[in-house]
């Protein structure tokens, strides 16, 4: 009989089954390797809701553009794997920018959605050709004038307050009118916005946006915003002779994080606007595309946050369980009050009344509070379910505490991905300058972090990578093997790594040693004779030489060391 897969044992979770021997075996196989806290991505969860979706929509509306919301998890193999579905990417940032042009996304294919865009974003975003989604007429001047100085014309759209409540929580309702989000209808004031859009010459009119907020789980405000915007398309075409390339009715489509509770069904809003959508196009004359933009409805559910439990404590009130992991992991609980569920791994007791709590110094980091559940023991995992989105992507540092490791699960394979865990303790590591998490090559050598977020040669590149140091001969297995004794300064450059090098750390002198691929093992590592370290550089000092003008350019990529069990922190990947 065979065991059973990763896959299952997350679905045993889910089903609310964390007893069995399949949840018992797939937490205890992911936190032995890659350490706790952790996030753990389904691969299959995330590709069937995004084909739920396309399901639903795609028969009903033939033009028809998926756009994938970056805010919610921008990490690189989540998003690799949605563009290979075909979704595009719609972005609020310009660190998300990249992350969708690493990930292969052409500039074509994103949307750039922010309330507050910077010169640089606004720069980057016309560059690539992106839908720059304005969001004031102050802003729309600024693109016009970038626009005109670099000779390109910009694709725009504007972003409409419809002045719509989806009954949501308030920090996430963008479509009431006192929100800080798009132009407002009323007033003529979005259709003012387009009257002066029209008159600029580096500005191209692509389509109309509005989003109105997130975990949304009724139709009604789905449906009185596509009245209204629809009815404002109208307006354009018989005003001002503006005819769109599409509309954006965003995304926003709830998701259960309760037992028992059903989210928004893509069906059901695909059928509640599909005959709205059909009229609008027989009285316009013409048949834009629909644009919709979830995010968290492809990875909130293909989530799971595993902790380990430092200890258990009885209070005259309550019984505390205490966790490693906190709102700086985990901030939705604090932040909202939002409600994920957690699941006990193999324990069986009688359900007792406890008080989930982080290991953040804040009366307020309860990550779960009053729950139903098997009292656990030092030792024992608690794993929160529905956390892929808005989890890793609003993590952070706070307490001095490293981010977590991302996991991505394909069936009963797992492979870390782009993000590792910083070792905050080790020298060199100031704090409040802490390595960016944003994917970039380090490596940690003998206490010293050294890569020093080095620029990556090729931003669309997203396979794994090597560093190339100045010690020849050395090969490490970076999931397995110690810090080596090797100083920062010995970092060369980085460069590419074909996929046969398996997620290795390769210590060569030349980039046709990488080329050869050889390399022991995944489980093995050579070790080089431990030396004295030379002494290193001084301050205000590059510990890094210069990249050869020789160097090839190389489609580099992320790479990121993890430390193996008995490296001193629980084997967790730094």
């Amino acid at each position: 009989m065979r065991e059973p897969t990763l896959h299952e044992g997350l679905q045993a979770l889910r089903a609310d089954r964390a007893s069995e021997p399949a949840a018992i075996r797939a937490v205890t196989r992911l936190a032995s390797e890659f350490g706790t806290p952790l996030y753990v991505y389904d691969k299959a969860t995330l590709t069937g809701q995004f084909r739920s979706f396309f399901a639903a929509f795609a028969p009903r509306f033939p033009k028809l553009r998926i756009h994938y919301a970056l805010k919610a998890n921008s990490n690189g193999a989540l998003l690799s794997l949605l563009r290979a579905e075909g979704a595009a990417a719609e972005v609020v940032s310009l660190g998300e920018i990249r992350a969708a042009l690493r990930a292969g996304f052409r500039g074509d294919e994103i949307l750039f959605t922010s309330s507050s865009k910077g010169p640089e974003e606004i720069a980057k975003a016309v560059e690539i050709g992106a839908v720059v989604n304005v969001d004031s007429r102050d802003e729309l001047e600024q693109v016009a004038i970038h626009a005109g100085a670099t000779g390109r014309t910009a694709r725009i759209s504007f972003r409409i307050n419809p002045g719509v409540d989806p009954h949501t929580l308030h920090q996430i309702n963008t479509g009431i009118t006192e929100s800080k989000f798009g132009l407002h209808l009323e007033g003529g004031l979005a259709r003012a916005g387009y009257a002066r859009a029209k008159e600029l010459p580096s500005i191209r009119i692509a389509g109309v946006h509005c989003h109105i907020g997130s975990q949304i789980t009724e139709i009604e405000g789905y449906v009185t915003t596509a009245r209204k915007m629809l009815f404002f398309v109208r307006e354009l075409k018989d005003g001002l002779s503006i005819r769109l390339s599409f509309v954006d009715l965003g995304g926003g489509l709830g998701v259960p994080y309760h037992d028992g509770e059903e989210g928004l069904a893509p069906e059901a809003l695909a059928s509640a606007l599909e005959p709205l959508w059909r009229k609008f196009t027989a009285d316009a004359g013409y048949e834009p595309e629909l644009w919709l933009e979830p995010g968290r409805f492809f990875v909130g559910p293909a989530g799971f946050l595993v902790t380990r439990v430092n200890s258990v404590k009885e209070t005259p009130l309550k019984v505390f369980v205490n966790v490693n992991a906190g709102s700086n992991t985990l901030l939705r609980p604090a932040m909202y009050a939002a409600h994920h569920r957690a699941r006990v791994v193999g324990r069986t007791g009688a359900p007792e009344t406890l008080d989930i709590a982080g290991d953040v110094c804040e009366t307020g980091d309860i990550l779960a509070a009053e729950r139903r559940l098997p009292r656990p023991e030092a030792g024992d995992f608690v794993v929160f379910l529905d956390a892929g989105a808005y989890g890793f992507s609003m993590a952070s540092t706070y307490n001095a505490r490293p981010l977590p490791a991302e996991v991505l699960v394909d069936g009963d394979t797992a492979a870390l991905r782009l993000v590792r865990r910083q070792r905050l303790e080790e020298p060199g590591v100031e704090m409040g300058r802490l390595p960016r998490r944003e994917p970039a090559p380090d490596v940690v050598l003998h206490g010293q972090l050294v890569g020093r977020q080095a620029e990556l040669l090729d931003e669309k590149a997203h396979d794994p990578g090597v560093a190339v140091l100045r010690e020849p001969g050395i090969e490490i297995d970076r999931r397995r093997a110690r810090p080596q004794h090797l100083h920062r300064s010995d970092v060369r450059r980085v460069v590419h790594a074909p996929r046969a090098v398996d997620g290795r750390v390769v210590v060569v002198d030349d980039q046709a040693a990488v080329a050869r691929g050889t390399v022991p093992s995944p489980r093995t590592a050579i070790i080089p004779r431990p030396r004295p370290l030379r002494p290193g550089p001084r301050t205000g000092e590059s510990p890094l030489p210069p990249r050869p003008a020789s160097a090839p350019s190389a489609p580099g990529a992320t790479l990121r060391a993890a430390n193996a069990p008995g490296s001193g922190n629980d084997g967790r990947a730094r």
